[in-house]
């Protein structure tokens, strides 16, 4: 699991099994429940999980507007046109 972030005037900073990171600019970050994996959206509107092991993975290209959140963890991301299922991501 990625240990801890820090989401600080835009810029998310994590630490995973490895070493810390930094993104910039976000919008939100969260943890998705099952998977334990980071999420978080960027003010441009793209949506990226981060593995445990650092991986990065793009799960909304484009149009990524909120999370949606039950009990503390993403399970949905709103887009323009609907919405994306990220509990089992």
């Amino acid at each position: 699991m990625v240990s801890k972030y820090k989401l600080k005037k835009g810029v998310l900073t994590w630490k995973g099994s490895k070493n810390s990171k930094k993104v910039k600019p976000i919008k939100q970050v969260s943890f998705i429940k099952k998977s334990k994996n980071l999420i978080y959206i960027t003010k441009k509107g793209k949506a990226y999980t981060i593995s445990p092991k650092g991986k990065k993975k793009t799960i909304v290209k484009k149009g990524a507007k909120k999370l949606i959140f039950k009990d503390k963890f993403v399970t949905k991301v709103k887009k323009k046109s609907g919405y994306t299922n990220v509990a089992n991501k």
